[in-house]
């Protein structure tokens, strides 16, 4: 049993990992948890939040505050209040995630207090607005080659960070996983009464960001497209805010906000085929869509931009992959899986299957070595 000490921030994919109990940087913690580790969440808000601190269960606690007005003095205090942390509880090992600043602090304190210090990648983190920042990159860098060890969420980015001769620790796999209710199926016919959804109509949709520049603008095009020739066609979109997208005043386009993740089980359920959009950008090569294991748990039929990952993963089925910038090929992929409707043999692994490899990860790398903090 190791004490971790888990670093990330406390929003992300526009979610708070703390309210909503989201994602990897709360799967994961908890999880490791449960394989008998003591983990202490420390989750820095960019937000205006309140200070807190609770306890989940006897092996894993969350603290949470605010970076307040000043970004710079901010992030100092940020810097003070882990180090009090490391001082009062003696992490045997430092986990640091989710954006270039908590894995640059982290990397600072884990070398002070001689800590080991796991550098967890879910995204090509210097495609973010905030690498740009003068200095951000060099140190970010600098970071991961001082980290004991990286771990990252696709085969693309262990590539990217392996091309950096100076790394020189082992980087490792964990791809992101789904919760349980994705693998529980809920029912079709109810679910596609509850979103109102006719037995002759065939629904297309996607869940998540629906940032233009994700290329959601492309899927209503393609859509539009096929609705002229297939009445029955209609299209779903569910997520955050459209971001100053311009959704067409068609009724065959249905925008449903943002729902809660607890419910996208149930609208995956729903529809007919799902799309994963994806740009080819320093961003999109490297990410792990986390809607594709979504939809394939769900057993929905997919269509995806051939990018980074989903190239990998679709290798075998390139008619489900279209290019980022063409209409005409995902409208033909579209087409294709509206007459085969091929559901993915792909094994879905859960949050806790994650958390199993990232524990045997650790006790390989980090099992015997416990240092005193000073």
């Amino acid at each position: 049993m190791l004490k971790i000490l888990f670093i990330t921030k406390r929003y992300y994919m526009s979610k708070d990992l703390i309210t909503d109990r989201y994602g990897r940087f709360y799967e994961l913690p908890l999880y490791l948890s449960m394989q008998g580790h003591e983990v202490h969440l420390v989750c820095h808000s960019y937000r205006k939040d309140k200070p807190l601190s609770l306890k989940v269960n006897d092996g894993f606690s969350v603290s949470s505050w605010s970076l307040g007005l000043n970004p710079l003095s901010g992030l100092a205090r940020h810097y003070h209040k882990l180090e009090q942390i490391i001082l009062k509880d003696k992490p045997d090992l430092i986990i640091a995630a989710s954006d270039c600043f908590q894995i640059i602090l982290a990397s600072r304190l884990a070398r002070k207090y001689s800590v080991p210090l796991i550098a967890d990648l879910y995204d090509n983190f210097l495609s973010y607005a905030a690498s740009r920042l003068p200095g951000v990159a060099v140190l970010f860098a600098r970071a991961l080659r001082q980290a004991d060890l990286v771990t990252v969420v696709s085969n693309q980015l262990a590539k990217l960070i392996a091309s950096d001769k100076k790394i020189r620790h082992p980087v490792q796999l964990v791809v992101n996983g789904v919760t349980s209710s994705f693998a529980e199926h809920p029912d079709r016919i109810a679910a596609r009464e509850k979103y109102g959804f006719k037995n002759n109509q065939f629904v297309i949709g996607t869940a998540g960001s629906l940032h233009a520049d994700k290329g959601i603008v492309l899927l209503i095009e393609a859509f539009l497209d096929l609705a002229a020739e297939h009445p029955e066609l209609r299209l779903v979109l569910a997520g955050p805010d459209k971001h100053g997208l311009s959704l067409p005043a068609s009724p065959a386009i249905n925008y449903l906000g943002n729902l809660p993740h607890e419910e996208i089980p149930l609208l995956l359920s729903a529809l007919d085929l799902g799309v994963i959009c994806i740009k080819d950008t320093a961003f999109g090569k490297y990410c792990f869509p986390q809607k594709f294991y979504e939809m394939v748990a769900c057993k929905l039929p997919l269509v995806a931009s051939a990018v980074g990952e989903m190239s990998l993963l679709l290798d075998d089925y390139p008619e489900l992959l279209f290019q980022p910038d063409s209409r005409e090929q995902l409208k033909h992929a579209i087409r294709y899986q509206m007459q085969h409707a091929i559901r993915l043999p792909v094994s879905v692994p859960t949050w806790e299957d994650q958390a199993v490899r990232l524990d045997q990860i650790i006790k390989e790398n980090f099992g015997k070595a416990k240092k005193t903090i000073r």
